[in-house]
């Protein structure tokens, strides 16, 4: 799968990487692929919790 778009969110800790991928999400057309860089060693746990709740695969 290749991306639409990258959005690099290392060096920023929660809530931010969520922030900022939902306003990024907000400028993308339905189907477009978002690929978020995080190193916030809670990226992990909350990507997929959001994603689910803000129903984004």
């Amino acid at each position: 799968m290749r991306e639409d778009r990258v959005l690099d969110c290392t060096g920023f800790y929660c809530p931010l990487p969520i922030v900022k991928t939902k306003l990024e999400l907000e400028k993308m057309k339905e189907g477009e692929i978002l690929k978020v860089l995080a190193d916030d060693p809670g990226a992990k746990s909350d990507f997929p919790s959001w994603c689910k709740q803000s129903r984004h695969e």
